[in-house]
């Protein structure tokens, strides 16, 4: 039996990812394990946007999200 919830395919890192209807930026970051970490941005559809946007922002289909985090080296 169908659930009815709408799936859509958004790409993390390049990656497919399906969703369903209202996922939104944070609900990714929180399945990668990424909310509490320092140092990550996060860009949907080549713009940029701050941690306090990931709760607002719904994904839709073809949706695309970069994850940077930055790392100490040298």
């Amino acid at each position: 039996m169908s659930s009815g919830s709408t799936q859509y395919t958004v790409f993390v890192n390049d990656e497919p990812r399906q969703v369903s209807e209202m996922t939104t930026v944070l609900d990714i970051m929180d399945t990668l394990k990424l909310v509490e970490i320092k140092g990550v941005a996060v860009a949907l559809n080549s713009s940029v946007i701050s941690k306090n946007e990931w709760q607002a922002k719904n994904l839709i289909q073809g949706d695309r999200i970069l994850i940077i985090r930055a790392t100490q080296g040298g």
